[in-house]
């Protein structure tokens, strides 16, 4: 080695014995492969740096590298590594020592809090069945049994779909209906079947800390949708034919607008960009339709003296 390499792995030594103390091993010795029994405390550390070698390409540095072979050095953010004293070294060790030992402390009440969070949730919904007393059933399956049980006791008289798959990516619980209460009320009752949250953004999905799937079941995705009956054939638009059609009248007739089918303008005057079709989806989309709902026990529309409208169903 010449002196600038020698240097360099003189101070990535010191480093590496400042660590060493984070995961509770014997001080290493520079020249044995003792490095690898750092484990994960060097794998962040590691990660950003190469060796280099003698005769000048590069390779990229992993612990297992480290306790495998001799470098010749170590290029990267060397001016980063602190040069210690042995009194620099041992507060750097006291200090990681110490971070650890919180760690492990912080570790044990996250897990004995979950294990007694998972204790109790039986008793707080007695009407789902454990996972654990379904051997054999996957946690999907169990966990669309689990929330037609809920459904049923948030929504009596309300018919639920609710069926769940496996794919390449995980696993889902879909959940469909027709009329009743509106799909972000049922997405929210049910949220606590996922198992995490999905990012558009960047499509990464992130796991919750969520005990309730691992007591009852759940999947990586549960999907709420509601739906609006329709027919379209021959002799019918699935239009006219719907509450869409109904609903739509209605708000003209309200409006004083002459009603010309689903492209009708001007519901609020000529400078209202939205044709009526948006308007009624907007407007159903809102409304929690009461048990038992059909087409055949809609009354038309009322305003309901803010600027809204409510919706008049026969008894």
């Amino acid at each position: 080695m010449n002196s600038t390499v020698e240097l360099i792995a003189r101070k990535w030594y010191k480093m590496a014995l400042a660590y060493n103390a984070h995961s509770l091993v014997s001080p290493i010795a520079p020249d044995r492969g003792t490095i690898c029994q750092l484990g994960a405390a060097l794998s962040a550390p590691v990660a950003r740096w190469s060796a280099i070698h003698e005769d000048g390409h590069e390779t990229d540095l992993s612990v297992f590298d480290l306790g495998a072979q001799r470098i010749g050095g170590i290029v990267g953010p060397v001016d980063d590594l602190p040069d210690l004293d042995d009194e620099g070294l041992a507060a750097l060790r006291a200090k990681h020592v110490q971070a650890m030992h919180k760690q492990k402390l912080d570790d044990h009440a996250r897990a004995l809090a979950e294990e007694n969070e998972c204790a109790a949730l039986p008793a707080m919904f007695a009407h789902l069945v454990p996972l654990a007393k379904t051997p054999g059933k996957s946690s999907h399956a169990a966990g669309a049994a689990n929330i037609r049980r809920h459904l049923a006791k948030l929504f009596p008289g309300v018919k639920f779909s609710v069926t769940s798959k496996i794919f390449s990516g995980g696993n889902s619980i879909d959940i469909s209906w027709d009329y009743g209460p509106t799909s972000p009320v049922v997405d929210k009752a049910c949220d606590i079947f996922k198992e995490g949250d999905f990012d558009g953004m960047d499509d990464s999905y992130t796991y919750r800390r969520n005990q309730f799937p691992r007591v009852f079941g759940g999947a990586k995705y549960v999907m709420a949708q509601r739906y609006i009956p329709t027919r379209n054939g021959p002799d019918s638009h699935w239009w006219e034919s719907s509450l869409y059609g109904a609903v739509g009248r209605e708000l003209c007739r309200l409006q004083a607008v002459p009603y010309a089918g689903e492209n009708t303008p001007g519901l609020y005057g000529e400078n209202d960009p939205a044709g009526l079709r948006q308007h009624v989806n907007r407007f159903i989309y809102s409304v929690d339709f009461p048990r038992g709902f059909s087409l055949a026990k809609f009354a038309g529309l009322d305003r309901d003296g803010n600027g809204g409208y409510i919706l008049k169903v026969t008894p």
